[in-house]
């Protein structure tokens, strides 16, 4: 899955957003999109806890049995793999941040 492997290179947090929302964009013009629920793929995305919230709903869907075709289980199996990825991603590059703030040296003098 080409998104899949796009968000693990993302370098920043604004970059997984609109990876995620350019490809949730791009399911609407392949069919794809009808089997995936309407609050995974609204927009925007409004941050990490938005991110959690719709992996839950794409999970949930695909632990009902009446989930769909093939191919709609297929759809929903790689929103979650591209929700659950972003949601790592983004973990890793908010722990990135923190430690990259934590480690920049305090300059004496300088004033904010």
């Amino acid at each position: 899955m080409f998104i899949v492997q796009a968000i693990v290179r993302a370098r920043t947090e604004l970059i997984v957003y609109f990876l995620l929302s350019s490809w949730l964009e791009s399911l609407d013009h392949d069919g794809r999109a009808r089997a995936i629920p309407a609050k995974a793929k609204q927009l925007p995305i409004r941050g990490m806890r938005d991110v959690r919230q719709r992996l839950a709903v794409v999970r949930e869907k695909i632990g009902q049995r009446s989930a769909g075709s093939p191919s709609d289980m297929r759809s929903l199996e790689e929103a979650a793999a591209a929700l659950s990825v972003a949601c790592e991603q983004l973990r890793n590059l908010e722990t990135e941040d923190a430690r990259t703030v934590a480690e920049r040296p305090v300059r004496a003098g300088m004033r904010s």
